[in-house]
């Protein structure tokens, strides 16, 4: 019985640490993406982007969707800490 607990405890563990490690890299890579954007918007470059609409909405719709997934992950995973841990 012992085992089992110490397995289980080990299990949690390891769970505990692939959501802590996923969490991490959603927000890194989510706000290195709107960094991205950002820094390219504002620079102006590349100006095919700025004056395609098409690329335009492109764009805007990655931007969106990256937004309500993060926040449809924080609120499934209760994430309400701004810190990346």
């Amino acid at each position: 019985r012992r085992d089992a607990e110490e397995s289980g405890c080990a299990t949690d563990k390891v769970v505990k640490a692939a959501a802590t490690s996923t969490r991490r890299l959603m927000k890194i890579s989510s706000l290195t993406l709107f960094a991205l954007v950002f820094l390219l918007a504002f620079l102006g470059w590349p100006s095919v982007v700025i004056e395609d609409a098409e690329i335009h909405r492109g764009i805007l719709g990655v931007l969106f969707l990256t937004g309500i997934l993060l926040v449809a992950l924080e609120m499934w995973c209760g994430w309400t800490s701004l810190p990346l841990c």
